[in-house]
């Protein structure tokens, strides 16, 4: 099926959920719907200075197909790839599973800056677990 022949479920004026696959006019047009519903913009700045980019409700297949990691991992082996690299093929890029964003949310354009970092560790919140979990107070 063609990209430009599926359209995303719409379910009302908030643009409802993108199901994939879609195009990039799709997701445009679902992230500008939902903009105007929720009373925002696409992206948006925050108060440490991060671009932030509106993501709609959606579902997608996340990972990538046995087929997909068979052939990777063939041209791994034919330019002679590192272990690392051969390692992360078979950890990470599989099994591929549905993804369901059930809730619009806000995701930074970027990696963090330590500038930025340093902005919101001065805000005084805390992590109550530590590395691994990354609760806030």
């Amino acid at each position: 099926m063609w990209l430009s022949s599926v359209q995303p479920q719409q379910t009302g004026a908030d643009g409802g959920h993108a199901k994939a696959p879609f195009n990039a006019t799709q997701a445009k047009f679902h992230q500008a719907a939902w903009a105007k519903h929720l009373g925002t913009q696409v992206e948006t700045v925050n108060s440490v200075g991060a671009k932030m980019i509106l993501i709609p409700p959606g579902e997608f297949m996340m990972g990538s197909t046995d087929e997909k990691v068979e052939a990777a991992l063939k041209v791994a082996d034919e330019i002679k790839a590192d272990g690392v690299v051969i390692s992360r093929i078979e950890k990470a890029e599989g099994p591929q599973h549905k993804v369901i964003i059930t809730k619009p949310l806000l995701m930074s354009a970027t990696e963090v800056t330590i500038g930025q970092f340093k902005k919101f560790s001065a805000t005084g919140c805390r992590s109550l677990g530590g590395l691994d979990r990354p609760s806030f107070t």
